[in-house]
């Protein structure tokens, strides 16, 4: 089973409990940009409910190696995408492990 949708259908799904997460292995984000150069990671907005949405319900099953996090499109060189970027602070990153 599939469901495709934007950050904020999904996320309302999620919160009204038509949607689970326990059966939930691969997370597909496609960072094309659009026509006027911004992707899911770039539009502030959309950003932001990604990255809430991600510590909400994702996070804790990426670190239990639970789900696997796919992005699909062009990996940006540095002048692929428009919009500010974002410096994370230390604390908001977990670490590596081998």
């Amino acid at each position: 089973m599939y469901l495709a949708g934007g950050v904020k259908k999904i996320k309302k799904l999620i919160d009204i409990e038509a949607l689970g997460l326990s059966r939930l292995s691969v997370l597909l984000l496609d960072i094309h940009t659009d026509v006027k150069g911004y992707s899911l990671l770039t539009l502030p907005q959309v950003r932001d409910e990604l990255w809430d949405s991600y510590k909400n319900y994702f996070h804790q099953q990426v670190i239990q190696c639970d789900l696997r996090i796919c992005l699909y499109g062009p990996i940006p060189n540095g002048n692929g995408f428009k919009g500010e970027s974002v410096e994370l602070a230390e604390g908001d990153r977990e670490p590596l492990d081998s």
